[in-house]
């Protein structure tokens, strides 16, 4: 099962009000704006703390495992920054 990192606002906006470390989350996800969103499994692998930043306009920043993104992003539209 992949991993997610995600402070808690993002998962109460995902209807996960009580979220710990290890719990699993299903979430919708797409891997291009072209894609259908489709239903994918999370186990809760850190909780990062809310930052204004990273929860403006409902827009949210969570991290997922370099093995979920090896899985579903095909090798010539890996960006790395």
């Amino acid at each position: 099962m992949q991993e997610i990192a995600a402070g808690r606002a993002f998962f109460r906006a995902m209807g996960y009000d009580d979220v710990k470390i290890g719990d699993t989350v299903t979430l919708d996800y797409r891997a291009g704006m072209q894609s259908e969103y489709k239903p994918e499994e999370f186990v809760v692998s850190g909780i990062l703390y809310d930052r204004d930043e990273y929860t403006i306009e409902a827009s949210y920043v969570a991290f997922g495992s370099q093995e979920f993104y090896d899985e579903h992003v095909a090798e010539n539209d890996r960006q790395y920054n």
